[in-house]
């Protein structure tokens, strides 16, 4: 597991993406991916997909600008509160999350 320390350009796999899951997100719908999806949306300059899961967030998640997000067909953000932005791009809101 990897934390906001580590060095992603030589984690990346084969495709040139790096995987939430690499980072301790369970995408199972119950864990808390809070902490797991920031120290990866804080690294910059690279390309982060997530594998099909449901992935359970408690607060807005600020995504580094210089990153590329893609979600695999049957992934998604949850969250268990709509009072607040969902992914959070810089200081623009780029999505909001599905309220639990």
């Amino acid at each position: 597991m990897f934390d906001s320390t580590t060095k992603a350009g030589n984690l990346k796999s084969g495709t040139g993406k790096v995987s939430p899951k690499w980072w301790g997100a369970k995408g199972d719908g119950t864990h808390n991916d809070t902490k797991s999806l920031q120290n990866l949306f804080s690294i910059g300059n690279i390309k982060i997909d997530f594998p099909a899961g449901d992935y359970y967030a408690t607060d807005s998640l600020k995504l580094h600008w210089s990153s590329i997000t893609t979600m695999d067909y049957g992934s998604i953000i949850k969250s268990s509160t709509t009072d607040r932005p969902g992914i959070i791009v810089g200081s623009y809101v780029a999505a909001n999350l599905v309220a639990m």
